[in-house]
C-alpha cells in the first residue's frame, strides 16, 4: 500500500551552524551549511523534510534563526542572547539536528 508524501508529516530538521568563539569558524560552518541547503532542494527532499536554521554567533555568543541561509535572510534574522537562543532551539520541536559546527 503506497502513501503520499503530502499526507505525511514532514520531518523537522534543524541545521545548527556557526561558532560561539570564532568568526572564522562561523564562516566555514556557514559555507558548508549553505552548500548542504542548496544540495537539498529537489522535490522529493522538500516533500519529506522541513528545514529550520539555528546560527550561533561569537559575539556574546548570540543566536539567530533565519528562514533560509541566503545572505539576505541571515542578515535580516534578529540576534538573541544565548539563553533565549537555547530556549528557541528547544521550542523548534525538531525531530533531528544536523550540526555544521567546528570546535578548536
Amino acid at each position: 500500500m503506497g502513501s503520499s508524501h503530502s499526507s505525511q508529516k514532514k520531518v523537522r530538521v534543524v541545521h545548527l551552524l556557526g561558532s560561539a568563539t570564532s568568526a572564522y569558524y562561523e564562516g566555514v560552518s556557514t559555507t558548508l551549511a549553505v552548500g548542504c541547503e542548496q544540495a537539498a532542494q529537489d522535490e522529493e527532499t522538500l516533500g519529506k523534510y522541513e528545514f529550520l536554521y539555528a546560527v550561533v554567533h561569537p559575539e556574546g555568543p548570540t543566536w539567530s534563526f533565519p528562514k533560509a541561509l541566503d545572505e539576505k535572510s541571515r542578515k535580516a534574522a534578529p540576534r538573541v542572547p544565548h539563553e533565549v537562543g537555547l530556549k528557541t532551539l528547544a521550542d523548534l520541536n525538531a525531530d533531528v539536528c544536523v550540526p555544521h559546527m567546528f570546535c578548536y
